[in-house]
C-alpha cells in the first residue's frame, strides 16, 4: 500500500523524449545550373560509431562524451545526413540529377561524391563541429579531386527549447559543407577534360 503510491509518482515525473531532424536548405534563388546537367551521385557516406546512436551526442573538453537521452534522432543520422546533404547539392546546384547511392542509377552517374565524416556534435558550449573528408570521382571511378577537408565551426548555441539550436546548428554545418563540395562541382562541369588526381 505504500510502495504503489511512490511508483506511481516516480512515472508522472517521466521526461517526454525529444525528436529532431536535420533539415535542408532554403531554396537557393541564385543556385547555377550545372554545365551538361550532370547526374550526380551522393555516397557512401561514413560516421564514426560514436555516433551511431539515437541519442544527440556532447562533447565536453575533456573528451568525454554525453548521451541526451530524452533528445534523440528521429532517424539514423547517417540516413539523414546522407539525404539532407544530397537535397542541400540539388539546391545549390540548380538541379534534380542527384541520387543517393547506391541507387538504380549507377550506370548514369556522371560525378560521385564520397564523404568519410571524423566529428559531427556540440561541445559543452553548445559550438557545432563538422570535421570531414570527401572526394568526388568520375563515372569510371576515378579520384577527380583528390582527398579534400572541410572543417566547419558555427557559434555557441544555447536555448531553453533543449537541443533545438544545436540541431539547426548542425544543419546549417551541412549545408556549409554542400556549398564546399557545390563549388567543386560547379568548376569540374566547366571543365572540357578534369585532372585526374592520384
Amino acid at each position: 500500500v505504500l510502495v504503489l503510491p511512490l511508483f506511481l509518482t516516480g512515472c508522472g515525473s517521466t521526461p517526454v523524449s525529444r525528436f529532431y531532424m536535420l533539415t535542408p536548405v532554403e531554396q537557393v534563388a541564385s543556385a547555377q545550373v550545372l554545365t551538361g546537367q550532370p547526374h550526380i551521385g551522393v555516397g557512401p557516406v561514413s560516421f564514426p560509431k560514436y555516433l551511431d546512436r539515437p541519442q544527440i551526442v556532447t562533447r565536453s573538453a575533456n573528451a568525454e562524451i554525453y548521451l541526451a537521452e530524452t533528445e534523440r534522432w528521429a532517424e539514423p543520422l547517417q540516413e539523414n545526413f546522407t539525404r539532407v546533404l544530397a537535397e542541400n547539392l540539388s539546391r545549390q546546384l540548380g538541379t534534380g540529377h542527384i541520387s543517393i547511392e547506391p541507387s538504380r542509377h549507377r550506370g548514369e552517374i556522371d560525378f560521385r561524391v564520397t564523404a568519410e565524416v571524423l566529428q559531427f556534435d556540440a561541445d559543452e558550449d553548445g559550438v557545432v563541429v563538422l570535421l570531414a573528408y570527401w572526394s568526388v570521382q568520375d563515372r569510371g571511378g576515378n579520384n577527380l579531386t583528390g582527398m579534400r577537408k572541410s572543417e566547419v565551426r558555427l557559434p555557441a548555441t544555447r536555448s531553453a527549447d533543449g537541443q533545438a539550436l544545436t540541431v539547426s546548428q548542425l544543419s546549417a554545418a551541412v549545408a556549409r559543407l554542400g556549398s564546399e563540395i557545390a563549388a567543386s562541382l560547379e568548376e569540374l562541369s566547366t571543365e572540357p577534360a578534369p585532372k585526374l588526381m592520384p
